[in-house]
């Protein structure tokens, strides 16, 4: 893949795969993986006496596995960021690699740097789609989400046309991004926008304005640009005082003037409702642009926007500074936190739109690989649909699945524009997926899936993943069962409650796995806990009619009282009531 020819990596691989080792000081320069030793060169420092002592240890794994985590290893040191994003969670959920939050992070800062180019790049920043696809969005999971012929975005258009400034806006943020299955066309993003400003609205001014300051969807203007932010902040908008503070900052058009620009930063920082503005004078404060440096200071608003936006700046910055322990405690735990969420933004989050193209198109094989895709780079909603696929048997008609058992900077942001519609879910710019997900024909998925599969032990015990390679499997059905878990217990690593009730569906009924009481309750429990309502419903009926356990009337009682509580509105609670 990116130009790295498949025996240019093999030649490598053997270059950098030492001796195998077990119970063996590790030092630096050297870093241990599942018994194999990569010499990755004095840039890198092994940190694994941060983990486990200064013992390296194997996780047991075949050479199947460790030659998998080797090429991962080559990869990344060529500078394939997914490989790099992969690692990060491998080494986070101690997925065949021994459990270390410091090499976790270390990978993750390095892909992080990637997302920001993404993000960044002008006329391309991403926009990622998590369109979450189950029992209770599946019947409307198309509704405005399927481009030029959706009836919801059709009439939203011809309201933009009739004048309505909100669908202007919202008409202008789906073009801007190419979202919602419409493409990216930003000439006609700005129209939208310049419509808006002309009816005298405060965000169409300022989106139109920070299109002409970067030159998107036409040429730049900052002259433009200037005129149409004075207009905006005469109304009292803080994106306007923001986007000020962009021109001043790079000296565009009017002269550079750094203190200047942070003070309008800071007009809008102080009242906590532009993330831009709240990140810029962070930016300042972080780097002593402008102003007296005070990391302290950044981090304050760098967490207020991360925390109140979700702003993709201070999330990277944040990540970074628990990383340098740059005005915050150095950690590698927090620090992964913020690496994880904005390694979200990045290119590879396309999968996600990508799978619901082909989802939308009943196209379920290639869907499936392309959440599966999607999932082996942490992208928990990936993950989770690929189970919802798999779970509703989606793939049945559309060819064999066969698994073979050797598969082995200083940057001041301004988004003067309108959010677009970044409602729960937002939308990746890349939605094809005709040939990224597809097989040789139509429908049908690749020999080879990906290779790490649940252990039954391991998921009895609530401890997540195994790492042995998998066997071969003839039968499609049982496959599937097992992906399925596979998936299901990667999304339950990230706290997805629906997820962890599958997990415990699936031990109470031996599907896929062998049946497991004690591990089916315990998973329930876990779920419940997490305030999952068919969980508390499930256990108290096991504990009533001695289900899979001894009957228990006060636990159950307890159950049943807790989803009562907490969802008194429920028709199937009721029912459940009744029959008890």
């Amino acid at each position: 893949p990116h130009g790295a020819s498949a025996s240019l990596l093999f030649a490598e691989l053997k270059e950098v795969i030492g001796r195998q080792v077990s119970g063996e000081s590790c030092t630096g320069g050297d870093v241990f993986v599942t018994g194999v030793q990569l010499k990755l060169g004095s840039s890198v420092t092994c940190r694994m006496e941060r983990c486990r002592g200064s013992t390296c240890e194997t996780g047991g794994e075949d050479e199947t596995t460790r030659l998998l985590v080797g090429m991962l290893h080559v990869a990344a040191m060529n500078g394939i960021a997914e490989a790099q994003l992969n690692l990060m969670h491998r080494y986070h959920q101690g997925l065949s690699v021994i459990a270390c939050e410091e090499t976790a992070a270390w990978y993750g800062s390095l892909v992080a740097r990637v997302a920001a180019d993404s993000f960044h790049r002008v006329g391309g920043e991403p926009l990622v789609e998590a369109d979450r696809i189950n029992d209770r969005t599946e019947r409307h999971i198309d509704k405005g989400r399927t481009g030029g012929e959706d009836a919801a975005i059709q009439h939203q258009i011809v309201q933009a046309d009739e004048g309505h400034v909100p669908s202007m806006l919202a008409t202008g943020d789906l073009y801007y991004y190419g979202a919602r299955g419409l493409p990216r066309d930003q000439p006609r993003a700005l129209q939208y926008y310049t419509r808006a400003a002309d009816m005298g609205d405060a965000t169409g001014l300022c989106a139109a304005a920070a299109m002409h300051l970067k030159g998107e969807g036409g040429e730049k203007n900052a002259s433009r640009a200037i005129h149409l932010y004075e207009q905006a902040a005469a109304q009292g908008s803080v994106k306007a005082l923001n986007g000020l503070g962009y021109i001043y900052f790079y000296g565009q058009e009017l002269p550079q003037n750094t203190t200047k620009a942070y003070h309008y930063f800071l007009a809008g920082a102080v009242t906590e409702t532009d993330c831009d503005a709240l990140a810029n004078a962070a930016y300042c404060l972080h780097h002593g642009v402008g102003v007296k440096k005070d990391a302290v200071a950044a981090a304050r608003f760098y967490q207020i926007a991360a925390r109140k936006f979700g702003h993709f700046d201070s999330i990277h910055s944040l990540g970074n500074m628990h990383m340098l322990a740059e005005g915050l405690s150095r950690s590698p735990k927090d620090a992964v936190t913020y690496f994880t969420a904005a390694t979200g933004i990045g290119l590879w989050s396309g999968w996600l739109r990508r799978g619901l193209d082909q989802f939308l198109l009943k196209r379920y094989a290639r869907a499936l690989m392309c959440y599966l895709l999607g999932g082996d780079l942490g992208l928990e909603v990936s993950q989770s649909n690929a189970a919802f696929v798999l779970q509703r048997r989606l793939t049945r008609n559309e060819g064999k699945i066969l698994m073979a058992g050797e598969t082995g900077r200083n940057q001041v942001t301004d988004h003067g524009k309108s959010s677009p519609s970044r409602q729960s879910d937002s939308v990746s710019s890349e939605s094809d997926c005709e040939s990224s997900c597809s097989g040789e024909e139509k429908g049908q998925v690749p020999d080879q899936l990906p290779s790490i599969m649940p252990d039954a032990e391991e998921l009895s015990k609530g401890r997540g993943m195994s790492t042995d390679a998998p066997k071969l499997y003839l039968d499609s059905e049982k496959l599937r069962d097992r992906l399925l878990l596979r998936e299901l217990a990667l999304s339950a690593q990230s706290g997805n409650q629906e997820s962890i009730f599958a997990i415990g569906n699936a031990f109470l009924s031996g599907q896929g796995i062998e049946k497991d009481c004690a591990a089916a309750i315990w998973w329930f429990s876990k779920a419940s806990a997490g305030g999952h309502r068919m969980s508390s419903i499930y256990l108290g009926v096991m504990h009533h009619f001695s289900i899979c356990t001894d009957r228990n009337t006060v636990r159950a009682v307890r159950y049943y009282e807790e989803v009562m509580r907490t969802h008194t509105e429920s028709e199937d609670t009721s029912l459940w009531m009744a029959a008890w």
